[in-house]
């Protein structure tokens, strides 16, 4: 296949809505052998090309060459790095065909923008992609809380508000990539990879923060500045990435279905000494807390709520690293219902703007007051499509705690509060009081988990 051929067939899979159907066209190019080393150059997370460049804005006539494989192997080999790979990618862009062009700028960058990730193309083709390793956190519910060693200390730690990022040290060269295994572009970060490169080889597993007159940002603003430079924007003025790192893993654990025998306590001391030994103001560890009870673990995810942010997760001392889910380490989910009465439309944005972008809704009391969204597409077409119905309407409205108001007498609201149903059998709505009840009533369900 020519490499215009091959855009026009990942463009074929983008427009195809159906999971299945994009299946079938993946099945019907994946034995091409051009294809096929496209997407192992696009998709393989342990092959990184150092760059991440701007589309061409003019055009050539050419087609993928031997040259341009050989140009890909050289940015992942590191032979090309620095303004040399930029110049030579920049003439590579520029020489190609426009459909050529944004084929290689989406090897590079990672991304075949047709919809499908490296577990779908491994079901027409097994094993064609290695899968990122990463181990994911247990909720209560999924695990023995009883069975945990509380008395001798459990680690709580912050959930940071920010990107996730594998940060991969191999022989002084850093390598920034997302939880997927797309890299990110190390120019911007060029303070934070400086000090990274002192580190010894492994990966170290951590959040990007944005900072500015040395507060961190909110995550709307902070998570909205990362992806802006992940495409090529630039930090604004004053402010700067800062990097949270909690866990580090040998090279040789970094693999699909990879294990790192070293307990947390010794991982999490050692990766400790080591930053601490950086000495880089934007390089630190996550704020850490040892807890002996299940009530000050809850104390301290409380207390990261009504900060404003996501909450904490909980790491046994001996658990071991492996790629899955791990039910040795626990993220504080609370969830509790309630419900409550809507009393107006919040305009919408993006593909929201001819809808509406989420429901105001109060309590009975009127002392809770919040917007909540959590729609599907047809709902949100259903709800819109009916309006005068849904003004007064009683909803069941789920979310994560009770967020106390800054400043007195402003309204308490709730955190990540999400549609469930509408009540078409109640008609008046739950007061604070009553909303307060069902969060204690879950704080309780987690502790007779930990007893049962």
């Amino acid at each position: 296949m020519l490499s215009t051929n091959i855009y026009q067939a990942l463009e074929q899979i983008a427009n195809t809505s159906g999971k299945n159907d994009k299946l079938d066209l993946l099945k019907a190019h994946v034995g091409n052998a051009t294809f096929q080393r496209t997407l192992i150059y696009m998709l393989n997370p342990f092959i990184t090309y150092g760059i991440r460049p701007a589309r061409a804005t003019q055009f050539g006539s050419d087609e993928f060459s031997d040259d341009t494989w050989t140009l890909l192997d050289k940015l992942a080999g590191r032979e090309l790095t620095g303004h040399r790979a930029d110049a030579a990618v920049t003439h590579a862009l520029t020489s190609l065909n426009s459909e050529s062009s944004e084929l290689l700028w989406r090897i590079i960058s990672k991304d075949p923008r047709a919809g499908f990730s490296e577990a779908r193309v491994n079901k027409v083709h097994s094993g064609l992609i290695p899968e990122f390793s990463y181990m994911r956190c247990s909720l209560p519910h999924h695990t023995n809380l009883s069975e945990w060693n509380w008395a001798g200390g459990i680690f709580s730690q912050v959930k940071a508000d920010g990107m996730f990022v594998n940060v991969t040290v191999e022989a002084g060269e850093v390598s920034l990539t997302t939880r997927q295994g797309t890299p990110l572009p190390l120019a911007p970060f060029h303070d934070l990879v400086e000090g990274l490169g002192k580190l010894p080889d492994g990966q170290s597993h951590g959040e990007l923060l944005v900072e500015s007159d040395g507060k961190v940002l909110a995550r709307e603003i902070g998570n909205g500045m990362l992806n802006s430079v992940v495409q090529g924007g630039q930090f604004e003025l004053g402010c700067r990435p800062i990097l949270k790192l909690w866990d580090q893993i040998p090279l040789n654990s970094v693999k699909k279905g990879g294990r790192c025998e070293t307990t947390y306590e010794e991982r999490f001391a050692q990766l400790t000494h080591l930053v601490d030994g950086l000495h880089n103001s934007a390089i630190a560890m996550i704020e850490t807390r040892i807890v002996y009870s299940l009530k000050e673990a809850l104390d301290h995810y409380v207390e990261q709520l009504e900060l404003g942010l996501e909450g904490t997760i909980i790491k046994r001392a001996e658990a071991i690293w492996f790629d899955g889910t791990s039910k040795e380490q626990v993220k504080f989910k609370l969830e509790a219902p309630c419900e409550l009465e809507v009393i107006d439309f919040l305009p919408g944005k993006g593909a929201n703007a001819k809808t509406f972008g989420s429901l105001l809704c109060k309590s009975a009391c009127s002392q809770l007051v919040v917007a909540v969204s959590g729609f599907t597409k047809k709902k949100r077409e259903e709800i819109h499509l009916n309006r005068d119905q849904w003004h007064g309407m009683i909803i069941t409205v789920k979310s994560n705690q009770i967020m106390r108001p800054k400043k007195p007498g402003k309204p308490y609201s709730l955190f990540l509060p999400r549609f469930v149903e509408e009540r078409l059998d109640k008609s008046v709505a739950d007061n604070l009081a009553r909303i307060e009840e069902q969060f204690e009533n879950a704080v309780k369900a987690v502790t007779m988990g930990m007893a049962a």
